[in-house]
């Protein structure tokens, strides 16, 4: 996704300058005749912005030379500096737009002046003989090529996507403009009559005249190409389907959202802390009373800890209310002889390994959405009815600490807890549970994008876009493409939104999506959940974070412990170590602290039953244990005590850094 060009635009008017295409100043001196300044608009692949001034501060006086022209004048070209130094992350494709400018106060006749008739457009004006330097001349067109370590076009155009070299060394006009899109020919003629494009070894992009998006619409997504998508056998179903859906209640409000965005914007500051959990995939058959107050049960005793341990305010965010979609890795799967189309939710299709069942259905976009509407309204009124009395000892089941050598520690984390709340309502004279002193806001990955793009709407009074079917959506790892139809989706809605940092992330890539998804730098509005597993977080997340700060932008950190650390057991059982998970959490905290950054905030895959998932903590679970209760379709959970566990595990952590920061 990377692109180099160079071109020099030439002007003949004594040192003037075109500032909207300047990159690169050249004088160009003929002895008997007025300077000649030349403006080249030249790209360069770099790691930094000290690398890019390096980089292109050696491009100028490469090209630095003196030659004779036609008409035995002298010409020399000179170095001179740098006019701008900027940031691009788009293709080179058709309808890339390279340069942009603005102009205010225009009225219509100047308007109309602007515009210019089609005869008169310089593309199809004959070259005519010139009494300057001969820009034509072959020698002239080789030196500049050596000495420019010129690539075909043809070529960067082709590998520049993958970083690397082109190997064609040279090339000449009349070829070059036979490998050029008709677009880019007349962008090209434009600047000048003569092209070279660079290919260097290194990765990023950080040199050009200005990016520009194309308008967004809820649909413009459509325009780009769309991973993870399913296949419906009735196009008319769908779109009958999308508009019943399209017609509903939204989901969640704007000012939630905006809430909630304040709250990450706090968080990214050190002074808040996120905690993020809930199922892998939700099933419609598990949209229960218990099931939805266990899994509530669980975050908000989880999120008490950490406050306890952080002595910060907690961010509750749910995965739930809506994640009923799950990427794969195959399009089909095979069972003895039989292939049908992979399980993706119950937003999609069924469990059950039959054609009827694996056949994507529209109709589960309605139920999917019902099913989140009752999971919200229980968990508003669960909130709002006094479920956050948690002070009574029954509801800390802490049996399983028994188990583990830390178990009075933990106890005294609970025992905290619980006389912080009696305390509050001592202070007050009201029943914690009586007060509305507890936020919970839903979240789920923007998969499937016909369902995203049905609740998508402009609200009164405000000129933005909002998903109105979860506060926070996110960007899966394996949707994260920044020519992808999900990166495109997500760019015009004023959600915060998440993105899944994983081992494929690419610095250069992070930060082209940085200037997508995050181009204001609006505060709250982008969080990096990074997931690599305990064995690569080390070589792997530094780098990013080094990425990150280059730009200036600040984001949310929040660690995925779970995503990275799966593993099948001799029995071919999908499972996670607890002690994986850990460790990987405790390596993010200390190389963010390494770093000079701040973790955020923590995402689980959990739920507050009794389930069998995932091996070892204070119980021990070993791989016989996985058979009594696993349930999940998907992904291993942390179950009940696993997560409190990890919840109490956290908090000490906090605690610890905590008290060895100077006073």
């Amino acid at each position: 996704m990377s692109w180099l060009i160079a071109a020099v635009l030439f002007q003949k008017t004594e040192h003037i300058i075109r500032p909207d295409l300047a990159s690169r100043v050249r004088e160009a001196m003929a002895l008997s005749k007025p300077n000649v300044v030349h403006t080249n608009l030249v790209l360069v692949l770099a790691d930094s912005p000290e690398d890019a001034h390096r980089k292109a501060i050696e491009l100028g006086p490469a090209g630095d030379q003196s030659y004779e022209n036609p008409d035995g004048k002298c010409v020399t070209f000179r170095f001179r500096g740098l006019h701008n130094l900027n940031v691009i992350h788009d293709e080179l494709e058709h309808g890339a737009e390279l340069i942009y400018s603005e102009n205010t106060d225009w009225d219509e006749s100047a308007i109309r002046q602007w515009v210019t008739p089609k005869e008169e457009l310089g593309i199809f004006f004959p070259i005519t003989p010139s009494t300057g330097p001969d820009y034509r001349s072959r020698d002239v067109v080789e030196d500049f090529t050596k000495d420019f370590r010129i690539s075909g076009l043809t070529t960067v155009l082709r590998q520049t996507r993958d970083c690397e070299v082109g190997s064609n060394p040279r090339m000449e006009l009349g070829q070059m403009e036979g490998s050029c899109g008709s677009l880019l020919l007349c962008l090209l003629r434009f600047l000048g009559n003569y092209i070279h494009a660079h290919t260097l070894p290194v990765h990023g992009v950080v040199c050009y005249a200005a990016r520009f998006m194309t308008e967004w619409s809820s649909g413009s997504w459509r325009s780009k190409p769309a991973t993870q998508q399913p296949l419906y056998a009735s196009e008319a179903d769908l779109v009958r389907t999308t508009s019943q859906l399209a017609s509903l209640p939204p989901l969640v409000t704007s000012w939630e959202i905006e809430a909630l965005k304040s709250q990450l914007a706090e968080a990214a500051q050190g002074k808040r802390f996120l905690l993020q959990g809930g199922d892998c995939a939700e099933q419609f058959d598990e949209c229960t009373a218990d099931t939805i107050t266990n899994k509530l049960k669980i975050l908000l005793q989880m999120s008490l800890v950490l406050v306890q341990g952080s002595q910060k305010p907690v961010i509750r965010v749910g995965r739930f209310a809506g994640q009923y979609a799950k990427p794969r890795s195959e399009d089909l799967e095979t069972r003895d002889g039989a292939t049908l189309p992979s399980y993706r939710g119950d937003l999609v299709n069924r469990t059950g390994f039959t054609q009827p069942e694996r056949a994507p259905d529209p109709q589960l976009l309605l139920r999917a959405y019902e099913r989140s509407a009752l999971t919200l309204n229980f968990i508003r009124a669960l909130v709002k009815g006094g479920f956050a009395d948690l002070h009574h000892p029954e509801y800390w089941d802490l049996d399983f600490a028994q188990h583990s050598p830390l178990a009075g520690e933990y106890h005294n984390i609970a025992r905290r807890v619980v006389d912080a709340l009696q305390f509050m309502e001592n202070v007050v004279s009201v029943r914690a549970g009586e007060m509305e002193w507890v936020d919970f806001f839903t979240s789920h990955e923007g998969l499937h994008l016909v369902y995203e793009e049905a609740q998508t709407r402009r609200v009164p009074r405000r000129e933005v876009w909002y998903n109105l079917s979860t506060h926070f959506p996110w960007i899966g790892m394996r949707t994260a493409d920044p020519q992808g139809a999900h990166v495109e989706y997500f760019r015009g809605i004023a959600n915060p939104i998440g993105i899944k940092v994983g081992p494929g992330m690419a610095p250069d890539v992070l930060i082209g999506l940085l200037a997508i998804l995050h181009p204001g730098d609006e505060p709250g509005r982008l969080t990096l959940i990074h997931r690599f597993g305990h064995n690569r977080i080390a070589e792997l997340l530094p780098p990013l974070i080094e990425a990150v700060r280059s730009t200036g932008k600040t984001v949310l950190w929040c660690c995925d412990p779970m995503h990275g650390n799966t593993r099948n057991t001799a029995g071919g059982i999908k499972t996670r170590h607890f002690d994986d998970i850990l460790s990987e959490l405790e390596q993010a905290f200390a190389i963010h602290r390494a770093c000079g950054s701040y973790l955020g905030g923590v995402h689980f895959e959990l739920t507050g039953e009794d389930v069998t998932e995932c091996l070892g903590g204070a119980r021990n679970l070993n791989d016989s244990d996985l058979k009594r209760a696993y349930r999940s379709e998907v992904d291993p959970r942390l179950n009940y005590e696993q997560s409190l566990e990890m919840a109490m595990l956290i908090a000490r952590m906090m605690r610890q850094a905590n008290s060895t920061v100077p006073a």
